[in-house]
């Protein structure tokens, strides 16, 4: 198993999971979980996977039954995965022979419709580190060659050629003809050529994004004294600033598209707050010794009380109601909380390591995994109504497994241990460790596994022991799921 660095944090879903690949990284964003139900079937989610080729990567294409299986990149080009366009079409960044990105391309899901982006600065950029597409245009996060640890932003765009839009920056949004960055720890926005520059934050280095929603952005001001919120256009325009200089304001999330939760802390004194995204009307949720850990679709804000209770308040009702209690014995350490449809799952119980779930009406709070020596991560809940989660063990880096569980605790079983190939036939090396990637929306999950201390296999199971490696070979890496 890779390292398992910000476990705490998760996916949500999975933390530590995914590795930085060294200097380059072609790895999409954590893919988000499917939802609790899937009413119907849906078309086949594409994976797009990497595949080592001695000193070099292709990029291949296959579907989520293992079907039409697709090479993208071109024979004998060093290729890792740039990002994805609508129309389920990837742009692939062409390595050159001093392995640094040489130039862009796009090609559909079937190898078809190959078509030249442009050219890069040659030797500047070793890999992509992060993409963020609006329509037909997508902004790329590219990190140096020689000035390792720095990267700058480029936008690709139809008929132009690749634009450097900021330098020494990190990508935050893309969004209304302007592309939006943290540079020294200061958030800004240009346009897509890279002029027009904006300052969106408090323009003192200590700028940090919360949540993009849309063309606005959430973010705190003054991280590292008594923060403010903030909530502004990605034009700058629209900016309203929550808070007060006597408390330490920090924002939880939006809570649909018209309000935003906020934390207050004053002294002793803390407070969870719904505000408008015009800073009007706030109203206090929950007072004391609370934590705010997530905000469900519904306007749900997911609380701890201070008092080993999991509770939740409505952010989105024209008045405050009393809070609900989700989990009465939900602990005094709740971690990694994710809402996924009716429900939210968590971390929690005595030392902090018991993964549990409770619906957003109170009911059916449960326990799913207390096995002491396990740290169990949540990732997804199948069709059928199975939680699928991760498990490491405690101080060890290897053995990682994959296991669902009815959502009423029982039935607990492995997932994914029988394995198939392509062609049908069983595949009987032993297994030694298991790495969650991604959850299709027809609720397949995707997942990398080594055998008997090999490289790494990618495989797709329906949630039951059976799996199936979608490529006959190993060396491969998960990037990136085109739904």
């Amino acid at each position: 198993m890779r390292a398992l660095a910000g476990l705490g944090v998760v996916l949500a879903l999975c933390a530590g999971c995914n590795d930085a690949g060294g200097a380059r990284q072609d790895k999409a964003p954590p893919t988000s979980a499917a939802p609790a139900s899937v009413a119907a079937h849906k078309p086949a989610s594409t994976i797009i996977l990497r595949a080592a080729n001695g000193g070099s990567h292709e990029i291949y294409a296959v579907d989520e039954h293992g079907a039409r299986a697709a090479r993208l990149s071109r024979p004998g080009a060093d290729t890792t995965y740039a990002g994805t366009l609508p129309g389920r079409r990837v742009v692939l960044a062409v390595h050159g022979a001093d392995h640094a990105v040489a130039s862009l391309e796009v090609v559909a899901l079937d190898g078809s419709e190959r078509r030249e982006l442009g050219a890069l600065e040659p030797g500047r950029f070793a890999r992509v580190v992060q993409a963020k597409a609006d329509g037909e245009v997508l902004a790329l996060e590219l990190g140096r060659a020689v000035d390792l640890g720095k990267s700058d932003v480029v936008v690709v765009r139809p008929g132009v050629a690749p634009t450097l839009a900021a330098e020494n920056a990190t990508l935050v949004a893309l969004a209304a003809g302007r592309v939006a960055f943290l540079t020294g720890g200061s958030l800004r926005s240009t346009a897509l050529d890279g002029s027009d520059a904006r300052t969106l934050g408090a323009d003192d280095a200590e700028d940090r994004v919360v949540e993009v929603r849309g063309d606005r952005l959430l973010l705190t001001t003054h991280a590292s004294a008594l923060g403010d919120v903030r909530v502004v256009k990605i034009d700058g325009s629209a900016r309203v600033d929550i808070g007060t200089p006597e408390a330490d304001d920090r924002p939880v999330g939006f809570a649909g598209d018209t309000r935003v939760v906020v934390t207050r802390a004053a002294g002793e004194a803390r407070a969870i707050q719904t505000v408008g995204v015009d800073g009007q009307d706030a109203r206090t949720l929950a007072e004391g010794s609370i934590a705010a850990h997530a905000i469900a679709p519904t306007g749900d804000v997911v609380f701890s009380d201070g008092a080993g209770a999991l509770r939740s308040a409505s952010a989105a009702t024209a008045a405050s109601a009393a809070p609900r209690t989700l989990d009465p014995a939900a602990g005094a350490k709740v971690s990694a909380v994710k809402v996924l449809g009716e429900r939210v799952f968590y971390l929690g119980g005595e030392g902090g390591s018991t993964l549990r779930t409770a619906r957003l009406d109170g009911s059916g709070a449960t326990t799913l995994c207390a096995e002491p020596t396990w740290r169990p991560f949540f990732a997804t809940v199948t069709p059928d109504g199975r939680a699928i989660f991760y498990r490491a063990l405690v101080g060890q880096l290897e053995g990682g497994r994959l296991y669902s569980v009815k959502l009423d605790g029982t039935g607990l079983e492995p997932l994914g241990n029988d394995v198939v190939s392509p062609d049908g036939s069983a595949f009987t090396t032993p297994l030694s460790d298991q790495d969650f990637e991604a959850v299709t929306v027809n609720g397949r999950i995707v997942f990398e596994a080594e055998f008997h201390e090999g490289a790494p296999h990618l495989l797709v199971t329906d949630g039951s022991k059976r799996a199936l490696r979608l490529l006959d070979r190993d060396d491969l890496r998960f990037v990136a799921l085109v739904e």
